[in-house]
């Protein structure tokens, strides 16, 4: 049940956060231009190359695992938001015309409809890669125990 857990916070996390990112990126193109190559470029990282800056930075616990887990997942989500929430200035104007105005109602009346097949390819993908790396991780994690116990490097 444990690791139900933790697979769900990291999905959450890299669902949000890939959203979140993904919608910067359509919005602000200098970002695009500076960020986006950098996202792209970790989208083919392993998640497994984390394993080490994790287990320096958090320790041998759930919260390495969640950080290994999200991180992997949300440059997919990012990277699949940001191509859905591109969206033609003819539309916005469109429905700006027709009344949407130009702050959240326009976000969540027009953008997120019209990005949603890109946000649930996001999903999918994001799910499929994290069941992966779950298993992944729980056998180098395990590898990480045996050898503390039988080395005594923890201390």
């Amino acid at each position: 049940m444990e690791s139900v857990r933790r697979l769900l916070i990291a999905y959450l996390i890299a669902i949000s956060v890939g959203t979140m990112l993904g919608f910067l990126f359509s919005r602000y193109r200098f970002l695009d231009e500076t960020l986006g190559f950098i996202v792209a470029a970790l989208q083919t990282v392993p998640s497994i190359v984390w394993l080490p800056f994790a287990i320096i930075w958090f320790g041998l616990n759930d919260t390495s695992v969640i950080f290994i887990t999200g991180i992997g997942a949300t440059w997919t989500m990012a990277l699949s938001s940001r191509t859905g929430f591109i969206i033609s200035p003819l539309y916005l104007r469109d429905a700006q015309t027709l009344g949407t105005g130009k702050g959240f109602r326009l976000f969540y009346q027009v953008l997120v409809p019209a990005s949603f097949p890109h946000l649930m390819n996001g999903v999918r993908l994001t799910a499929w890669r994290n069941r992966i790396r779950q298993g992944c991780l729980k056998a180098a994690f395990h590898s990480c125990h045996r050898l503390d116990a039988q080395t005594g490097l923890s201390g």
